[in-house]
């Protein structure tokens, strides 16, 4: 098994980072608008890419308020594969000073598959372009913005 890691550097606070990877509000500002997300642990987080087809059912697994964030895919034809299925998604917050926090984002249990290195890509620009922007300068670049 794979997994995809990346650690990215946000001006945001834990609490402010806790919020925009948890409330539907925000994710779908730096993901993709076609959300369904409820910040309770247990529940089901639906994302949509219609023009793709693509859809991904996660199981809210873990929530540590402005700490840690866990999804479980229980769904999934991103990258027209279920390589995601069965994979965790972990994102981990610690505060680097008042203004600035350490994001670490981890999808484990990642098969070899073909869709792996355009998805490992795509979750270096999530984070590090539109989750970046949408915290530091309230333009996120979900998935509507490139489609």
């Amino acid at each position: 098994m794979n997994e995809i890691r990346h650690r990215v550097t946000l001006k945001a606070s834990p609490k402010v980072l806790f919020e925009a990877l948890t409330e539907e509000r925000h994710v779908s500002q730096w993901w993709t608008p076609d959300c369904s997300l409820r910040a309770i642990e247990g529940s089901q987080a639906i994302f949509h890419w219609r023009s793709n087809k693509w859809m991904v059912v996660m199981r809210i697994a873990r929530l540590t308020p402005d700490k840690e964030v866990v999804w479980q895919c229980e769904a999934s034809n991103m990258q027209n594969t279920d390589a995601w299925v069965g994979t965790e998604i972990r994102f981990s917050i610690t505060p680097k000073d008042k203004k600035h926090s350490d994001l670490e984002f981890v999808q484990s249990n990642y098969p070899d598959s073909p869709c792996f290195q355009a998805c490992n890509d795509g979750w270096a620009r999530i984070l590090g372009d539109s989750l970046k922007g949408y915290l530091e300068m309230g333009i996120g670049r979900s998935f509507s913005y490139h489609g």
